[in-house]
């Protein structure tokens, strides 16, 4: 799928070095990563890429200071793998993909970036089709906020960070591109299998996810393939935690795992 709002990105990507950046935050990037760390092993999170929604004040330092900045920003940790793309993905703005899970009961749809020209030895991986990362669309639902007629637009920090870069991407956010989101949200949530696939699809799809499981892209990375080669894609799986709203709650766990 096309990006969803290619026009609206106004700003280009700002660079800092990873030193830099938690020299200038307090080492506020380190912070965030070692909460989500504690989240990731408590919840038994496998993806390939972690990351958080985190409250914009955190890393206020690192962002512009004449803008409308949105409430909330996403720091997405790149690991050892996406660390050459780190630029390339910064400078995307993200797509849309509708996807079902591999037991056809669930249409999720997800935000994705491109990751040109990437390998990755793994035996799931198929070097003959694209690569994208795919964040489940629930993840930005705080860092957009809610819809409001009377909202003024907002840009919304992206923020990649890699161990020894930090580029900060923005996406230009108001009352439509909300809405928009909200509504696709809603179509995909009220799709029903029994719609789309007949009972031998539904039963074989059921098999193959007792094989693979549910959502095996969100273990690390799954070939997706599609109709046509051009669909076809090696999909990386991305999650953010939500510390926006469980700051405490998740600092808390992190003093408590420190002091063992």
């Amino acid at each position: 799928m096309k990006n969803f709002n290619q026009e609206n990105t106004c700003i280009a990507p700002k660079h800092w070095t990873r030193q830099a950046a938690e020299e200038a935050t307090n080492h506020q990037l380190s912070h965030i990563q070692a909460e989500v760390e504690v989240l990731r092993q408590e919840d038994n999170v496998k993806s390939l890429v972690v990351g958080a929604v985190v409250p914009t004040t955190d890393l206020q330092d690192l962002l512009p200071q004449d803008v409308n900045l949105s409430k909330n920003i996403v720091v997405i940790f790149l690991p050892e793998e996406l660390e050459p793309h780190v630029l390339e993905m910064a400078m995307q703005s993200y797509g849309l993909a509708p996807a079902w899970d591999i037991k056809k009961m669930w249409c999720t749809n997800y935000h994705t970036w491109n990751i040109p020209d990437f390998q990755l030895t793994d035996p799931r991986f198929d070097p003959e089709v694209k690569s994208q990362l795919w964040i489940p669309d629930f993840c930005l639902h705080i860092a957009y906020g809610s819809f409001s007629e009377d909202r003024s637009p907002e840009l919304l920090s992206l923020v990649f960070v890699t161990s020894k870069d930090v580029y900060i991407a923005f996406q230009l956010v108001d009352d439509e591109h909300v809405m928009n989101l909200h509504m696709i949200d809603a179509s995909m949530q009220g799709a029903r299998p029994i719609n789309w696939f007949t009972q031998r699809q539904l039963r074989l799809a059921e098999e193959e996810a007792e094989k693979v499981g549910q959502w095996p892209w969100m273990d690390g990375v799954w070939p997706l393939y599609g109709e046509y080669p051009e669909k076809s894609v090696n999909v990386v799986g991305g999650l953010l935690f939500n510390l926006a709203d469980e700051r405490q709650t998740a600092r808390k766990r992190l003093q408590a795992r420190s002091a063992t």
